[in-house]
């Protein structure tokens, strides 16, 4: 049985601003800021392949980009703690505009996830996308 892992958000930048932050090298800002070590090989276009990698956090992340749009993207995801590699699943993340205020960009991150995992990966997200929230509150 697959569940999907979803966090939603508002990011109060916008929506191109917020994309650049997941499409460039702007991604370095907060997704594992803490670990020194951290390589990013994550240039979106489809059929790519990408990888996220940490000694120091002991995980990684790797897959492809199966879509990318203005709105969204949408990966194949291998996450490797220190058991080693999990089941690929999929991720969407997508950007919208709100049509209330606060304006800014509404971000989604959705992931297909087994039961087991599904809060884990749940609080994953939260706290990347908690640290890519916080950059804009800040700035």
């Amino acid at each position: 049985m697959v569940r999907i892992a979803a966090v939603e958000t508002s990011v109060t930048a916008p929506l191109a601003r917020v994309r650049a932050e997941w499409c460039t090298d702007r991604l370095a800002r907060w997704w594992w800021p803490m670990f020194q070590d951290t390589t990013y090989d994550f240039s979106p276009c489809a059929g790519r392949p990408f990888a996220i990698r940490s000694r120091a956090g002991g995980s990684s992340v790797t897959g492809r980009f199966l879509d990318v749009d203005e709105d969204f993207l949408v990966l194949s995801w291998v996450w490797a703690g220190p058991s080693g590699p999990e089941p690929p699943e999929r991720v969407t993340v997508s950007f919208a505009m709100p049509i209330m205020p606060p304006y800014g960009t509404a971000l989604r991150v959705a992931q297909t996830v087994r039961p087991d995992t599904h809060d884990r990966v749940t609080a994953r997200w939260r706290d990347l996308v908690g640290r890519l929230s916080a950059l804009h509150v800040a700035a």
